[in-house]
């Protein structure tokens, strides 16, 4: 199969039996060595709790939007844009888009352990986050005592940085990833609980390893792909709000996230 080798054919099949797509011309390497690779290290049991999954890899710019999902009742249909993206960065949006999607299917038990999670980081005032949309939900929420009350930010800052979590652990499962660090992103121990946090629930495939090689420990860490908080952010001193969401608020919360921030498109 050629560059064009994928152009106009649907039903392509990827590992837990999913599919793919193209709209376009769409080249093999992108396939071969990025998304075929990035899917079939995600583990069965996400693989499972997400359902049928149809991944379209659009060819042609038909939005500036990079992705969008749209659940249905056995599963999800994905589209990526691949057109004008680096092959890496076409793989590493697929998987905050899957991350978007496990969020709608986790439990109430798993919502509660993350939320508990989350609430814990904030009140030991870190400021920093796996990735920039990760980051700037958290600096909304952080601005004062009642964005940090707001339900709207806090949802949109736990689906936010759930997704780049559940993104980071299969891309860690995938291949070694290199390290940043900063006060912008999230230190290596809470991204570790993070991590160890989604191999409870959806343990590696076999000859897959989250850690294979011995952790070093930096002050803080995150996966090179992923772009830095932009620099007018990077001397700003701790909101006001910074540790104003605590444990209580996030789990009181949890009844109103679960009733109400679903979504059945995301973007």
């Amino acid at each position: 199969m050629d560059a064009r080798g994928l152009s106009g054919r649907a039903g392509m099949r990827l590992a837990h039996g999913w599919k793919l797509a193209a709209s376009g011309e769409v080249a093999e390497s992108l396939v071969r060595e990025f998304v075929r690779p990035a899917v079939r290290a995600a583990p069965a049991a996400l693989a499972r709790r997400l359902g049928r999954c149809l991944i379209r890899l659009l060819a042609e710019p038909e939005s500036t939007i990079a992705s969008r999902w749209t659940e249905k009742p056995d599963g999800f249909e994905i589209e990526v844009m691949a057109a004008g993206q680096e092959d890496h960065d076409v793989a590493m949006e697929l998987l905050l888009c899957l991350g978007q999607c496990l969020w709608e299917r986790l439990s109430d038990h798993e919502l509660r352990s993350y939320w508990t999670l989350l609430s814990r980081e904030l009140e030991a005032g870190i400021e920093g986050e796996i990735d920039e949309q990760a980051y700037e939900a958290k600096r909304r929420l952080q601005r004062s005592k009642a964005c940090a009350r707001n339900l709207g930010r806090l949802l949109e800052y736990g689906r936010a940085s759930f997704s780049a979590t559940a993104a980071e652990y299969v891309h860690s499962l995938w291949h070694d990833v290199t390290v940043r660090e900063g006060r912008n992103h999230l230190p290596a121990e809470a991204l570790r609980r993070r991590l160890e946090l989604l191999r409870r629930w959806f343990p590696p495939n076999r000859g897959y390893r989250l850690f294979p090689a011995p952790a070093r420990r930096p002050a803080s860490a995150v996966a090179e792909v992923h772009q830095p908080a932009q620099p007018e952010h990077r001397q700003q001193e701790p909101a006001e709000g910074a540790k104003a969401v605590n444990e209580p608020l996030a789990v009181s919360l949890l009844g109103h996230h679960t009733q109400h921030g679903r979504n059945q498109q995301g973007q």
